[in-house]
């Protein structure tokens, strides 16, 4: 069936915009977050500050100035430098003496022609050189991660013309190693000399005339007077509320790419509505703390350890029940005894049971690549912890699973650098299980998965995918009913940047919603600058569909889909130039207009942060 549709659209005129540009740069430009959402694959850089002393040029294309509003003389007075994303480190180690010259490159050198001589990159504009210390900052684990690395400049400022001069160079040399010598974090680079317009050339020896060309290049942002440049807004894209329609006993939040964890300090409980054959769950979000005066003994200071425990009790849950528990150190619990797999990479479609895998049910508190025992210099009394409490008589054996004070893989093997304590509360008086989190510092850069799952129901048949919800902005929910139907998910892609869906000044990002109820057949694509602090249940929506928009107006209305329940926005979003930081969110709403206005369904809400990169 051919879909027909009327758009309707609003301005943006009317948004208030209150940022001013500052007079900075990022260079590569598209490289606000790590090369793996830009390209097919991450890449980080040691080929300054690095442990031995070294000589290396870095050269960006002149490109990335003219295309950031950079048509004219500036001066650089500021370098600064990106840790790996997701890479936690205390930094603290000093370079004494490290000697930084900028230059233009020779006019029509490209980083494809870069020569491996480093006299021969050096244009006709040569900067003054400025030798100084250059302490390394402490990188948070976020994504974008901290720019550690901060080298302001006084005599060694330089004038550059991007539309008059060669590429940009960078020459650095040190003369020592740094002290401490251990623990540097690996900076954020491009990968692609043809996609990132980036080069560099390193030598060990600071004396050296020749070096070796690599693509990676770190990232750098560049501080500068004159006229251009543009605040460093990286674009978001994040998914609120929950999507609804489908109906099964998981839940989960997912953390993608950029989205830190904000369930630190509060708690999720788990009610089921029986004790012997449980068909869902009654979620709620509290603010219990572990208590750590119950977490029993230490099971483990491992990595990517996997503990059996053998319950003095049968445990029912959604889909299934079970004596024997297997406990991960990355933050799960299998509720089974089979399961001898110990993943560090969180999915979803794990989490479902993975198809043939057929993975069992299972507990996500903070499914993460975690390390029980990297704090235990600084935390001597950190690891797993399990405790099965008899004290409360028969019937109420209370399980508590503590991860206390643990680490992740990716901080310094001293420790202290990253602390998380969370804990797993099941109680067989009322088979209710309980997330508590206290400080979490891990996850801050997303990638990580918090949730519960019946898992695999055999025959390669996965847990209903019921789409990631917001968890720290819901209303208490439930679960279960049989598993049938898909949930209904609003998603954005963006043809103009490959490999991202990110709201960048200048490109155009097309909507879609998926799963759209067959029975349905008119909806609109809602829009506002604001989402509700928590998503609210409404008279005129379906049971368990929720409103996340705080004031939605309508953008374009949209009727007639294919059988298959895909509807396409008629029209994309356009981003617009000068909103820097600004907020757009948009739902999609479904429903039968023969029956009544009432029993609506929503998408999940859809929410973007405008940036230029």
């Amino acid at each position: 069936m051919n879909r027909q549709s009327i758009v309707l659209l609003i301005s943006l005129a009317s948004i208030a915009v209150t940022s001013t540009p500052a007079q900075e740069v990022v260079v590569p430009t598209q490289m606000t977050f790590r090369a793996a959402s830009e390209t097919s694959s991450s890449s980080t850089a040691t080929s300054i500050m690095r442990t031995t002393t070294y000589h290396t040029q870095l050269l960006y294309d002149n490109s990335h100035f003219t295309g950031q509003g950079v048509n004219g003389p500036i001066v650089i007075d500021r370098l600064r430098f990106r840790a790996e994303d997701g890479e936690i480190s205390a930094g603290g180690q000093f370079w004494a003496n490290v000697t930084v010259q900028l230059s233009d490159a020779p006019v029509g050198m490209t980083p494809a022609t870069m020569s491996s001589t480093f006299a021969a990159n050096l244009g006709s504009n040569l900067g003054t050189a400025e030798t100084l210390a250059v302490t390394a900052g402490v990188a948070a684990g976020s994504v974008p991660n901290s720019y550690h690395i901060d080298i302001p400049l006084t005599s060694g400022a330089f004038t550059y013309d991007p539309t008059t001069m060669g590429a940009l160079v960078i020459s650095f040399r040190s003369t020592s190693a740094p002290t401490p010598n251990s623990n540097i974090a690996p900076l954020a680079s491009s990968n692609s000399v043809a996609n990132h317009l980036a080069r560099s050339l390193s030598a060990t020896n600071t004396g050296a005339a020749t070096g070796s060309l690599s693509a990676s290049v770190p990232v750098c942002r560049i501080g500068f007077s004159g006229a251009g440049g543009r605040t460093v807004q990286a674009g978001l894209t994040r998914s609120l509320g929950c999507s609804c329609t489908a109906s099964g006993a998981t839940f989960y939040e997912w953390f993608p790419l950029g989205r830190g964890f904000d369930l630190a300090n509060r708690s999720i409980a788990m009610l089921p509505e029986t004790t012997t054959a449980p068909n869902g769950y009654t979620v709620s979000l509290a603010a219990a703390a572990p208590d750590l005066t119950r977490i029993g003994l230490r099971a483990s200071t491992a990595d990517n350890a996997l503990i059996t425990m053998n319950l003095p009790f049968t445990f029912h849950f959604p889909g299934g029940s079970t004596a024997d528990i297997k406990v991960s150190t990355n933050g799960y619990v299998w509720l089974s005894g089979t399961p001898t797999i110990n993943d560090i990479t969180p999915t979803v479609l794990e989490l479902l049971g993975n198809n043939s895998s057929n993975f069992p049910a299972r507990l996500a508190p903070f499914w993460f690549d975690l390390h029980a025992g990297r704090n235990t210099t600084t935390h001597p009394l950190s690891g797993l912890y399990t405790n099965i409490d008899t004290s409360g008589g028969s019937g109420n054996v209370v399980v508590y699973l503590t991860w206390r004070e643990i680490g992740v893989v990716n901080s310094r093997t001293t420790g202290g650098q990253s602390v998380n304590t969370f804990q797993v509360v099941m109680r067989e008086s009322d088979m209710s299980v309980e997330y508590r989190y206290g400080a979490i510092d891990a996850g801050q850069g997303g990638n990580m998965l918090v949730g519960f799952s019946r898992g695999g129901r055999g025959s390669s048949s996965n847990a209903v995918d019921p789409a990631s919800r917001d968890l720290s902005g819901m209303p208490t929910f439930s679960i279960g009913g049989p598993e049938s139907g898909s949930a209904m998910v609003l998603t954005g892609t963006n043809p103009v940047v490959p490999g991202v869906n990110r709201p960048i000044h200048g490109t155009s990002i097309n909507l879609a919603v998926s799963n759209v109820p067959t029975s349905d057949n008119f909806g609109f694509f809602m829009v506002d600058f604001a989402a509700l602090p928590t998503s609210l249940p409404n008279p005129f929506l379906a049971p368990g569909c929720l409103q996340t928009l705080a004031a939605p107006q309508l953008w374009a209305i949209a009727f007639g889909w294919p059988s298959g329940g895909t509807a396409n926005c008629p029209i994309p979003f356009a981003v617009p130039q000068g909103f820097v930081g600004v907020n757009v969110v948009f739902q999609f709403a479904s429903w039968n207009l023969a029956t009544s206005p009432v029993n609506v369904h929503t998408s999940n809400a859809l929410a973007f942060v405008i940036g230029q990169q």
